[in-house]
């Protein structure tokens, strides 16, 4: 039995000077640019059902039980996917986008999804706005170069 402090034992890797540690904090922009992911759900707390599909992709898509609907038992909302052909590949959509809706079901705005929309939103006012400038620097040339051709002639 240990008495005392607790010993704490860092593992890492030492190669030519640097030394590179499993858990690390990092202020590198590139690094907390990453896309904000929900928290996983408890395996106990999902069930799945399988089903047979629909639409377009001929009797192997309406004969194979492929479709998945995941539910999430303590709050009852459910996903459905059926955007493949495999079953597995539909289990693991199901399951992702179940965790997005739980997660905005739990944290509303502040959400990944949230998150997401909100960085998506901004991109695209900027890019707006952008273009709006350009283009009104381009009316101001215009206009400008015009007036300064009629003035040079006279």
């Amino acid at each position: 039995m240990l008495r005392g402090n607790p010993i704490v034992v860092v593992t890492g890797l030492a190669l030519r000077g640097l030394s590179l540690f499993r858990g690390f904090i990092s202020t590198n922009p590139s690094l907390s640019d990453r896309k904000p992911q929900p928290p996983k759900l408890n395996p106990g707390d999902v069930e799945y059902k399988y089903m047979r599909g629909s639409g377009p992709g001929g009797q192997a898509m309406q004969k194979a039980s492929n479709a998945v609907v995941a539910k999430h038992l303590p709050t009852g909302i459910q996903s459905r996917s059926h955007e493949t052909r495999s079953l597995l590949r539909n289990k693991s959509l199901a399951l992702a986008s179940l965790e997005f809706k739980v997660d905005d079901h739990f944290r509303g705005e502040s959400s990944a999804k949230s998150i997401l929309d909100e960085r998506s939103r901004k991109k695209k006012l900027s890019k707006m706005r952008k273009t709006k400038k350009k283009l009104r620097k381009m009316k101001e040339r215009q206009s400008g170069s015009t007036t300064d051709d009629s003035q040079s002639f006279y």
